[in-house]
C-alpha cells in the first residue's frame, strides 16, 4: 500500500475539461464522473519515492520456467497488509524483482523503489476514494490482473 496525497490530487483533477459547462455550446459535465472513474481505473508506471509505502511487501512469485502463457493471462493475488503509520491509503504498489540462478551464483534484478532506476519503474493502482487507516489496521483484498484482448 501507499500513501501519495499529491498524486491522488492529480489523478481527481485530470477530469477539469470535462467539467465545462459551455464549451462550443455544449454542457460536458454529464461525462466528469464517468471520466474521473476511468482515470483511476489506469495503472500509473512511475517511479515511487520509498517513503510513500505504508505497509510491508507482499511477495508472489512466478516460475517462469514451468508457468505458462495462458496463466499470465489472468492473475489473482490475494493480500493483507498491516499498516505501519496513520495515513490515507491511496493504493497498492507494485514491482518485481527477477532472480537469475546460475550454477555457483544467483543475481537479483530489483525494479523496488529504492533500487536503482530502471526502464520498468513500478507502477501504482490506485483507489478513487482512499482508505483512512491507523497503524496496525489491516487492509485486506485481491489484486486481479487482466490481459487485454489484443
Amino acid at each position: 500500500p501507499f500513501s501519495d496525497a499529491m498524486l491522488q490530487w492529480e489523478q481527481a483533477n485530470k477530469n477539469a475539461f470535462w467539467k465545462n459547462t459551455n464549451f462550443y455550446g455544449l454542457d460536458l459535465t454529464a461525462a466528469a464522473a464517468r471520466c474521473t472513474k476511468e482515470h483511476f481505473r489506469q495503472p500509473i508506471v512511475d517511479y515511487i519515492n520509498p517513503d510513500c509505502i505504508v505497509g510491508p511487501t507482499h511477495i508472489t512469485r512466478f516460475d517462469f520456467m514451468t508457468i505458462s502463457v495462458q496463466d499470465l493471462h489472468h492473475i489473482e493475488i490475494p493480500f493483507d497488509f498491516e499498516i505501519n503509520q496513520p495515513c490515507l491509503v491511496h493504493g497498492i504498489a507494485g514491482w518485481f524483482d527477477a532472480v537469475f540462478e546460475g550454477t555457483n551464483t544467483s543475481v537479483v534484478l530489483t525494479t523496488a523503489p529504492g533500487g536503482p532506476g530502471t526502464h520498468w519503474y513500478q507502477i501504482r493502482f490506485m483507489v478513487e476514494t482512499p482508505l483512512a487507516v491507523n497503524a496496525g489496521q489491516h487492509v485486506e483484498g485481491t489484486l486481479v490482473l487482466e490481459a487485454n484482448n489484443l
